[in-house]
């Protein structure tokens, strides 16, 4: 009786001791969900505040920024790991060393994304307003063709930039293969801590292909018409004052909408105080 007693005390033992061991188990893996989900939505977040900097900047005087904003991004991103971790790299999780490398291809698109956006903004702004005398030479309306192509991709990802990066971000997740449960957590922190605080702005696509389309027709008009003007000291001179209106009139039209089109770079998406479903269910 009294073995069997003994036997039933330690069997018990034995389970709660299996008990507390599962559970810290358990506390450990939950807080290592939590320290990988704090992270990317930490990586998310640097990535937009990167191009709240780009937004903000004067590309007239600062053309080639965004070069100057990738290392940025890439040194404040390559410190989130310390800061948030408390842990040394040789000491990660599989999970967490998942979360960090899918932080770095994060990061890798939104610079490639900033690139794409920001680089043809630099080349046309550092190209200053039209120049009507400068395009009746072959190689300035090729440099112009280039410059407003490489525009025209520019407006499509501004236009489209957060469901474009939700788009990656849903894609690399999946191929990140994260447990679900760490994986639904990130999806969560994302959503709630970032991406619900942010919306597309004002960027408007329209004007800036309105006025891509100027800037071809007067190129075009220019080419058409090689009889119908003179180029004398840097100007032109017209001998088809029908030619000579048009031209102007185009030109000035540019020439004033210049800084608004490259304005529109400053709109791509704004931040708000409340979370995007807390503006929904309050109106």
């Amino acid at each position: 009786m009294n073995k069997s007693i003994g036997l039933v005390v330690l069997m018990g033992g034995a389970l709660i001791a299996a008990a507390l061991v599962y559970g810290e188990w358990q506390r450990r893996q939950e807080d290592d969900r939590q320290q990988a989900a704090h992270l990317l939505a930490s990586c998310v977040n640097q990535g937009l505040l990167s191009l709240f900097r780009l937004q903000a900047n004067d590309w007239k005087k600062k053309p080639d920024f965004h070069r100057q904003e990738e290392i940025s991004l890439q040194v404040a991103v390559a410190e989130l790991p310390e800061k948030i971790l408390a842990i040394k790299p040789s000491d990660y999780s599989g999970r967490i060393a998942n979360a960090v490398a899918l932080c770095e291809s994060l990061t890798e698109n939104s610079i490639r994304q900033h690139g794409t956006i920001f680089g043809p903004v630099g080349n046309f702004a550092e190209a200053g307003p039209v120049d009507p005398a400068a395009l009746v030479v072959e190689k300035n309306r090729s440099r112009q063709a280039r410059t407003l192509r490489q525009l025209h991709i520019s407006a499509r990802a501004a236009e489209r930039y957060l469901e474009d990066l939700e788009t990656d971000l849903e894609s690399k997740l999946i191929a990140a293969k994260l447990d679900a449960r760490t994986e639904e957590l990130v999806r969560k922190e994302i959503r709630s801590e970032v991406l619900d605080y942010y919306q597309q702005g004002d960027f408007s696509r329209s004007s800036v292909e309105r006025y891509i389309a100027r800037r071809e027709k007067l190129a075009q008009l220019l080419a058409d018409n090689p009889r119908g003007y003179s180029r004398r000291g840097g100007t032109l001179y017209f001998y088809d004052p029908a030619l000579r209106r048009s031209v102007d009139s185009l030109s000035r039209a540019l020439s004033q909408g210049h800084t608004d089109v490259i304005g529109n770079w400053q709109r791509i998406v704004r931040h708000q105080q409340r979370r995007v479903e807390q503006e929904r269910e309050a109106e």
